[in-house]
Formats: structure tokens, C-alpha cells, sequence
């Protein structure tokens, strides 16, 4: 490979991305300019040139151009969490996972003095502690786990540290564990305990995210066409926040998307009860795409109350069948191959937990309200502390219940907005404007926000919001590179700059209908001239935003 190539590192691939934002909010502008103005309609196949050539440059940023982690293409630090999680989700739950690691190495390799010095996470209460407990009581661990399991669980545990530094292995036992859903375990359970642990059975594993990814570039092709994708794919590869760096190289942590993404394509298509299964699947292994229809039901209560008894079409009809059907099989199978009902019950209080444990990467309309100067990371962490954020944390839930009524008002008049938007257009538009409740309702970390890039299916309405998506992309890799305070301030300032884009969007969508009018018969001549003049003044506004 070119010299050039071996010195790219995180923070010139940050720059790379926001050159090639920046390329595409150029282009889109054209495309845009070229819907209206006349002067900047020739040029079209160079505009569709250039537009493909940005997408798959912004396509291999994302993979930072083969450089991956900068090293590896396998993320160790994810698989361990959840290859580990998945195949001894009976054994390990969603608390044992740190403690059990350390019981098995001292077992194992014999590293007692090192393993003394550990720092683990407490994932019963995400509180930093020692491994004095897990060392002096490692029968609590090995109670859950019959003699086989536990010796392939010290195997298995094993290969991680060997894998990796004694830094990078040890500093993963201070993360917040294992927190997939029981759904998600069908799946990755089966093809965890399937394989035997090597490199190879982890690099077969994460090549299922590079096609899940592909298969999600097709159905947006399918649904919406090239050029959507093409927007779609410059958000994908240059947004700062959703980066290789976080879950590139994992395990399965793309389906939701896929099935997120499947579901607006699906209902683009006539396809409900498809769009219903994939909106389920996706909330089923996520939870918060379930957020999604949120603007659904909005649209439903407002169709209702405007025909005074409640109002679904067919295809809706045939949308929330497709859903309770996922639900109705996924959920009994889950709880079968979990063990049972426990396997909720813990996940439960596991998300309990974790909604309750601010991170410095969160973003989200909550992370906003709990933000202040004076409590922000820089300034309350205290390297004195065995865990030197925990004032930070403290400080943020204390910041977010004294704001707790803004945020409700936050998200009341999001819905607001949404009444007066969705109404107007079709079903999948509904679902697409239901991403912005994700941001506003949920406080998630920041990898998850990959799921704005659905916002580029109302290119095609609204052509200056692909523009607009690749302006916040180049501005969240400006904020990251020239943002003088920490990863907390640098994600609230990204949040803010996705809520603006997302109420300005929406806000837009309001000021038309991408719906056709339903027919209505006309008692005079008058009524009939009004109705076309009505009609050709309704498609001169299309016309100019498609």
C-alpha cells in the first residue's frame, strides 16, 4: 500500500470524512439548485458521476480505507463482551461477565498478583470496584456452570487476553458488560456455541455486519433508487458520531439496522406486512427502533380523530398484523432458548440500570438537558477517585431532574409537530419522521445515531435535506476536531446540531403533502375551477421540493 495509506490514523481520518461531507453537501446543493434554477440544470451526468464517486469514497471512510481499527479488522474488545455474552448468557447473565473473567484467569493462566491489582465494573450496579471479591469467591461464579462449561468458558476467556494487550484486555473489564436482548441471542447464541473460538471463527463472524450493511444498500437501491442510496451512503461513511472506531469490526451489531431500514423500504414498496415483521425484528433486538411508531400512532390518532371513530387502512392493518406475528413467534422462542421468563426479567433490570449510568459518548435530547458548564466531565472528574467519573455521573442525573419538565416539553412538542406532519404524507414517510423521536426521547450512545442516515429516503420530497444530512455530517467531524472540551461537550454540541436538522426537516414536512388527494365530487362549476386551481397550485409545491 501507498505511504500515505500506513500514515493515516483516527484523527486524519476525521479530516478525510469532513472533506468528503462537505464534497457532498456541494453536490447535493447542485442537485437541488438544478430542480428550479435553470442555469445549473446541464451537467447531469457529471453530477450523477460525482455523486457516485463521493458515495463510495464516503463508503470506504467509514472502514477508515482498510486501516480499519488501525490494525486489526476484528474489534477483540466487542467480541469478548458479546460473543462471551451470547454463548454463556445461562451461565454469566447480565452481572457476571467481569467477575467470572477474573475468576477464570486466576484459575487458568495463574496471574493472581496482576488480577489483584484489576479495576472491574460492578454490573450489578455499574459502579467501579476491585476483583478482591471475585478472587476470593470465585465459587459464586462457577456455581452457575457445569464442570464442561466452565473449563471452555476459561478457554474461551482466555483467547481474549491473550488476544490483545494487558492494557487494552484489562481496561475492557471497566466497560458496562453484555447488554444484548434475548432476541438478539437466538441468532448469535446458535453461531456462537456453534464454533469453536479462534481468529478465524471471529473474522468469519465479523464479515456478517459488512453484509447485513450490503443487503441494507440494496433495499434502499430497491425502494428509493441509486441517488438515495448515494445520500444515504455519504452519511453512512462521514457522520463522526456512528465511526468504525466504536462497533466496525463486531458481532451482529448491524441488524437492527438492517431491519430498521428494511422496514421504511418495505412500506415504501406496498409491502406493510413485511415492513410490520422488520420493524418488530429491529425493536425486538434494539428496543428503541421501536420509537419509530411513535409517529405511526400519531399519524393513526389524528386520522381517527378527524373521522371521529378509529381509522386504519388495509395496509396498515396489514403493518401492525406483520408486527404482533414477529412478536408472537420471536418473543415465545426467545424465552425458550433463554431459560425462561428470567432472561426478561434480567434484561430489564439490566436496561434499567444502564439508563440510569450517564456516559461521556451519549447523545440524545436528555443528554442536552443534563448538560452544564459546571458539572461537565473536564471540570468533575477526579483522577483522586478510585472511579474518577463517578461526581460526573452523579452531577448528570441531578442536572436531568431538575430539567426533567424541559425534556418532557421537548418531547411533547416533537409530537406536536409530528401531528401536523405525518397526517400529510404516506406511511413510510411516518416512520422515517419517527427516527427524530430516537433522539428526542432516548439517551443512547452515540454509534446507535447511524440510524439518521434513514432520513436520507426524503431526498426524494425534499431535496434539500440530502444537502442538509451531509452539512451536519461535516459539521459533527469540524466539532470533533476543533472542539476544545471533552467527549461530553463534543456529543451535546453533535446533538444539538441533529435535533436542529431534525426539527427543521420535519417542520418542512408539514408545509405539504407527498399523499394524493382522495377524490371529492363538486356541486357547481365554481367549486370545480377552485378544486384545479387548488390542485395546480398543490403540484407547482411538489414539484419544486421533489
Amino acid at each position: 500500500m501507498p505511504a500515505w495509506w500506513w500514515q493515516l490514523n483516527d484523527g486524519r481520518m476525521v479530516d478525510v470524512k469532513y472533506v468528503l461531507a462537505i464534497a457532498g453537501a456541494v453536490l447535493l446543493a447542485w442537485y437541488a439548485l438544478a430542480e428550479t434554477v435553470e442555469q445549473a440544470r446541464p451537467g447531469k451526468r457529471i453530477r450523477d458521476g460525482l455523486l457516485i464517486l463521493v458515495a463510495v469514497l464516503s463508503t470506504g471512510a467509514w472502514w477508515n480505507f482498510g486501516r480499519f481499527h488501525f490494525n486489526p479488522f476484528i474489534h477483540y474488545y466487542e467480541f469478548y463482551h458479546y460473543y462471551l455474552g451470547a454463548k454463556y448468557a445461562p451461565e454469566l447473565g447480565y452481572t457476571r461477565l467481569y467477575d467470572c473473567t477474573v475468576a477464570a484467569e486466576d484459575e487458568y493462566a495463574h496471574l493472581g498478583p496482576a488480577l489483584e491489582r484489576l479495576r472491574i465494573r460492578d454490573l450489578t450496579n455499574n459502579e467501579l470496584g476491585t476483583s478482591a471479591m471475585a478472587l476470593a469467591h470465585p465459587e459464586r461464579c462457577k456455581e452457575h456452570f457445569s464442570p464442561e462449561r466452565w473449563q471452555a468458558f476459561m478457554v474461551d476467556s482466555d483467547f481474549f487476553r491473550r488476544a490483545s494487550s494487558w492494557q487494552f484486555w484489562s481496561h475492557a473489564l471497566e466497560d458496562n458488560g453484555y447488554n444484548a436482548t434475548p432476541v438478539w441471542r437466538i441468532a448469535a447464541g446458535m453461531l456462537a456455541n456453534g464454533n469453536s473460538l479462534s481468529d478465524q471463527t471471529l473474522y468469519d463472524l465479523a464479515l456478517l455486519d459488512p453484509i447485513l450493511l450490503a443487503c441494507m444498500g440494496f433495499v434502499l437501491w430497491w425502494a428509493f433508487g441509486w441517488q438515495t442510496l448515494c445520500v444515504a451512503l455519504i452519511f453512512f461513511g462521514t457522520n463522526y458520531p456512528a465511526r468504525y472506531f466504536w462497533t466496525g469490526g463486531g458481532f451482529l451489531r448491524m441488524d437492527w439496522l438492517f431491519a430498521t431500514v428494511a422496514s421504511i423500504c418495505l412500506m415504501k414498496k406496498g409491502r406493510p406486512f413485511g415492513a410490520g415483521v422488520a420493524i418488530a425484528v429491529a425493536t425486538l433486538l434494539r428496543v428503541f427502533p421501536g420509537l419509530l411508531l411513535g409517529a405511526f400512532v400519531v399519524k393513526l390518532a389524528v386520522q381517527s380523530w378527524r373521522a371521529k371513530k378509529i381509522a386504519v387502512t388495509p395496509a396498515q392493518r396489514r403493518f401492525i398484523f406483520g408486527g404482533l406475528a414477529a412478536v408472537a413467534l420471536l418473543v415465545p422462542i426467545a424465552t425458550w432458548y433463554g431459560g425462561g421468563i428470567d432472561c426478561w426479567r434480567g434484561f430489564v433490570e439490566n436496561s434499567k440500570k444502564h439508563v440510569s449510568t450517564p456516559l461521556t459518548n451519549n447523545m440524545g435530547w436528555r443528554t442536552v438537558i443534563a448538560y452544564s458548564r459546571e458539572t461537565r466531565a473536564q471540570i468533575d472528574r477526579d483522577i483522586r477517585d478510585f472511579d474518577p467519573f463517578h461526581k460526573w455521573k452523579h452531577d448528570q442525573n441531578e442536572n436531568f431532574r431538575a430539567g426533567r419538565i424541559v425534556w418532557l416539553a421537548g418531547i411533547v412538542g416533537f409530537l406536536a409537530l409530528l401531528g401536523l406532519a405525518v397526517p400529510r404524507h404516506d406511511d413510510w414517510v411516518a416512520l422515517t419522521l419517527g427516527v427524530g423521536l430516537i433522539l428526542f426521547s432516548a439517551q443512547l450512545t452515540s454509534y446507535y445515531f447511524i440510524v439518521m442516515l434513514a432520513y436520507a429516503t426524503l431526498w426524494p420530497v425534499l431535496r434539500w435535506s440530502g444537502c442538509a444530512l451531509a452539512v451536519v455530517c461535516a459539521a459533527s467531524c469540524w466539532i470533533s476536531a476543533h472542539w476544545l472540551g471533552w467527549d461530553d461537550e463534543r456529543y451535546v454540541a453533535i446533538s444539538l446540531l441533529y435535533l436542529v436538522f431534525i426539527l427543521g426537516v420535519t417542520a418542512a414536512m408539514t408545509r405539504f403533502s407527498s399523499e394524493a388527494p382522495a377524490p371529492s365530487p363538486q356541486k357547481s362549476g365554481t367549486g370545480k375551477r377552485n378544486s384545479r386551481r387548488r390542485g395546480a397550485k398543490r403540484g407547482s409545491t411538489r414539484s419544486g421540493l421533489a
